[in-house]
């Protein structure tokens, strides 16, 4: 999504190019500083921006942001079906061979962690109110980018802009090609795990779940 967003003049990732800086969360670490960060979102006419999806659920990371980012920034949140998108960071993962075997309990406990999308929410809360979030789901971008896209670009105050090879960015690079099994009963056990979190989601957040077909007919 953030290759489409970008494809707007007058929207960017940092100076460096990076779509993901994985930067904030190294800062408390001695590593990185707040000022090394901000030097890459000048104030330049162009509105940059940081998509690390591991930043969600830091517990460090939102107070950092709400330092460094500016006052009437958006915070854009894409979220996929949790299940569906630790599968597909399972396949990644294998694709850069960094799994040994299909069930590998340290990354299956990393990708677990991200699905945690409520939890996450309410998180980023003690930094930012809600009304600075912006909260799309990925199926129904896939649906109609178009749609998704303009509905980002109004967040940032921007006309809608025309795309480019839009279909081909928005597949995930391992989609049909990397196979991945589910070891016996995780998939099961997560839906179950995750179902209190997507409940949360519609009913405090008001997102539209209902693409989410591993949740099909639990939710009433």
């Amino acid at each position: 999504m953030s290759r489409l967003l970008t494809q707007h003049p007058k929207v960017d990732f940092g100076t460096n190019g990076k779509k993901e800086q994985a930067y904030l969360h190294l800062i408390p670490e001695g590593e990185l500083t707040e000022q090394g960060y901000l030097d890459l979102f000048p104030d330049d006419g162009i509105l940059r921006g940081d998509w690390s999806p591991h930043y969600m659920p830091s517990m460090i990371v939102p107070h950092i942001a709400a330092r460094v980012a500016k006052e009437d920034a958006p915070i854009f949140v894409l979220l996929r079906d949790p299940v569906e998108r630790l599968a597909s960071g399972m396949r990644f993962a294998k694709s850069l061979k960094r799994i040994p075997t299909d069930f590998h309990e340290p990354w299956l406990l990393r990708a677990h962690q991200f699905g945690q999308y409520a939890s996450s929410l309410e998180g980023w809360t003690a930094a930012f109110p809600r009304d600075r979030f912006f909260i799309y789901v990925y199926e129904e971008a896939k649906e109609d980018v178009e749609k998704a896209c303009a509905f980002f670009w109004r967040a940032l105050g921007l006309e809608p802009h025309p795309l480019v090879d839009a279909e081909r960015l928005v597949k995930r690079p391992t989609e049909g090609k990397i196979k991945w099994q589910w070891p016996e009963g995780t998939r099961e056990a997560l839906i179950k795990h995750y179902l209190p979190q997507v409940r949360w989601l519609r009913d405090e957040w008001g997102v539209d779940v209902s693409r989410w077909r591993n949740f099909e007919g639990m939710l009433d």
